[in-house]
């Protein structure tokens, strides 16, 4: 079985470069494909703009809630369109 990847964001300085990070990931998956968002803290609002940016695609999942970070997988459930 295929490992899920893991864009660990804590690790980028850049808040605006850890979003665009995240939506380059995700423009390219797959449907069905699907990456880990590590970050330590809630990545939340990054969700709505996700949702604002590719609609109702993109499925949300935690995988871990803290405290010391967040695992949150990230699914394109279809191919934009």
């Amino acid at each position: 079985m295929a490992t899920t990847p893991v864009l660990n964001l804590a690790l980028i300085d850049d808040h605006e470069m850890r979003h665009e990070t995240v939506f380059e990931s995700f423009e390219k998956l797959k449907r069905g494909e699907a990456f880990i968002i590590r970050n330590d803290h809630d990545p939340f609002p990054l969700y709505f703009q996700l949702k604002n940016r590719n609609g109702d695609i993109v499925r949300w999942d935690y995988v871990k809630r803290g405290p010391d970070f967040w695992d949150v997988k990230v699914t394109k459930t279809q191919e934009p369109g």
